[in-house]
């Protein structure tokens, strides 16, 4: 799962332009409140990730006999969506030998992935 460092947090109060900044009703006013609800839509509130590993190939050398290959994360995949509640869904599949990755590394790499948005 992600660090609390991965998605820095909002600030608490929003510092850019706000709906009470322009007259009530106003396009200027709605504009500034779709732009407060969309900036806050970006920031996921939980993040889920679900990372399979051990993707074992047969010896052929070897009858019956199987093994873990080298780390090969252009073989890997990801998806990461996210929800209308702001949950980030991440499904990682590694090819290859996990070990062969820092945790650093991981996270670093999963973050090359676009979020898509689901559709509700």
């Amino acid at each position: 799962m992600a660090s609390k460092e991965a998605f820095p947090p909002l600030p608490a109060t929003h510092s850019g332009l706000r709906p009470s900044d322009f007259p009530l009703g106003s396009m200027e006013s709605r504009a500034a409140a779709r732009a407060m609800l969309s900036a806050r839509s970006e920031q996921p509130q939980e993040v889920l990730r679900l990372v399979v590993t051990g993707t074992w190939e047969p010896i052929p050398e070897k009858n019956g006999a199987w093994r873990m290959p080298p780390l090969d994360l252009e073989k890997s995949t990801c998806s990461r969506t996210l929800d209308s509640d702001g949950t980030l869904w991440e499904f990682v599949k590694i090819h290859g030998n996990r070990d062969q990755l820092t945790d650093e590394a991981l996270a670093q790499w999963i973050e090359r992935f676009p979020i898509e948005r689901r559709k509700s």
